[in-house]
């Protein structure tokens, strides 16, 4: 049964990736045989450039991103949210007001420069099963963000009736899903973990007792 907003809806701010926001949650909608407008979806794209959203009654109504890359989700090109007095104090140690320290929090403190050298975001999930220590560092600062920002979005919807995984990192990455899912586990999210090795596409994963599904589309513009 639909129930009211738990906030009221901003329409003036979508987030980055609106469009493919939207088709995610009603290609859900679609794939779990529900109307959206009865479902309170979280919908997560993770590639280079992340972004999550709160979708409850067909409407966005959070999202994890701001006016730069600079708030939100550690990405491939940036640090995600920081303390705003960071960059003024790098400023100062630098003694340089407009490269260095922008250079730092775009670029050097991104998911790609400490986890390895190479160029390839892909490359830090399938680090993560070899000795590379950066790689693993990378992941649990990505995980612990990403995380931190589900929760958020937890509290506005007032619940979740299913998880939503699209674009090139959560397509190809189980082992991110299979974190996060576990993260999950305390509302009643039962990953099916075959299901999930077995790159899976518009399709729900989770188990057939799961009280939260989990889907991971195939992202489109809507």
């Amino acid at each position: 049964m639909a129930s009211s907003l738990p906030v009221e809806a901003d329409n003036r701010h979508y987030g980055l990736n609106e469009s493919i926001h939207y088709y995610c949650a009603q290609r859900s909608a679609e794939v779990l045989k529900r109307d959206i407008k009865d479902l309170r979806v979280i919908t997560c794209n993770l590639d280079s450039g992340c972004s999550l959203a709160a979708i409850h009654n067909g409407q966005i109504i959070d999202t994890a991103t701001g006016f730069t890359p600079l708030e939100g989700l550690m990405i491939d090109y940036s640090s995600g949210s920081i303390d705003a007095n960071v960059l003024n104090e790098m400023m100062r140690q630098d003694n340089d007001p407009n490269d260095a320290s922008k250079q730092e929090a775009d670029k050097e403190s991104s998911l790609v420069s400490p986890s390895t050298k190479s160029d390839n975001p892909k490359s830090v999930g399938s680090a993560i099963d070899t000795d590379n220590s950066r790689a693993k560092q990378a992941l649990d600062i990505y995980l612990h963000r990403l995380r931190s920002c589900l929760g958020s979005m937890l509290m506005s919807l007032g619940g979740m009736d299913a998880i939503v995984f699209t674009s090139e990192l959560s397509e190809n990455s189980e082992i991110v899903r299979e974190l996060i899912c576990q993260s999950l586990g305390f509302l009643g999210l039962k990953l099916d973990l075959k299901q999930n090795q077995n790159d899976p596409v518009d399709s729900d994963i989770a188990t057939t007792n799961s009280k939260v599904r989990v889907l991971v589309i195939n992202p489109q513009e809507a």
